[in-house]
């Protein structure tokens, strides 16, 4: 472990660029690391804002393992600010933390990415959100779910994944899979 570890709350890797990898932690930033050093990228600040709004209730970053037609490879759930920032790829791939466009969400918690999607899950009113992305807008297309136990509700939900034409809703006792038959999941 290196200091800049204490108090961590979400990981991710660049699979691209195996030399970076991006923690949040419990004071609201998003800290570069070296996995190769296995210490902070010297001479590297912490970010703790996006659009000029300080980070308040940092839950989960992501890199997108998939290529999406907006431009976005890294987003963290902006909870108590109620948006998602996604995070635009630079021209050479190396630091996609530079610029910032933000997406409203209710209290986010998570995200998951399909081809033009962005999914988001929040915790305070047990729905899932989907928007539409593109590289400099986005449209929030529908919401569903609530509180609850039955099929497409959903009782404390931790983690949203997206594969293939499914998507994977965590919870505290249980994991939903909700099929669509679609490739991008919502057409």
């Amino acid at each position: 472990t290196f200091a800049g570890m204490q108090g961590a709350t979400s990981v991710v890797f660049n699979p691209s660029d195996e030399t970076i990898g991006y923690l949040t932690n419990t004071n609201n930033e998003i800290i570069r690391f070296s996995p190769i050093i296995w210490d902070l990228v010297p001479d590297v600040l912490p970010i703790t804002q996006a659009e000029n709004i300080t980070f308040n209730g940092l839950a989960r970053i992501r890199y997108s393992s998939i290529n999406t037609n907006y431009g976005s490879k890294v987003c963290v759930a902006d909870t108590n600010n109620n948006r998602v920032v996604r995070f635009l790829t630079t021209a050479d791939g190396k630091d996609p933390l530079t610029n910032s466009l933000a997406v409203n969400a209710s209290s986010p918690i998570d995200m998951a990415f399909t081809l033009n999607n962005l999914i988001t899950l929040s915790n305070a009113d047990s729905k899932v959100s989907v928007h539409r992305i593109t590289s400099d807008t986005s449209t929030h297309l529908m919401d569903f779910g609530k509180a609850g136990n039955g099929a497409g509700e959903f009782n404390s939900p931790i983690s949203v994944y997206f594969n293939d034409k499914d998507l994977f809703i965590l919870e505290a006792t249980r994991l939903q899979v909700i099929r669509s038959g679609q490739d991008d999941w919502l057409k």
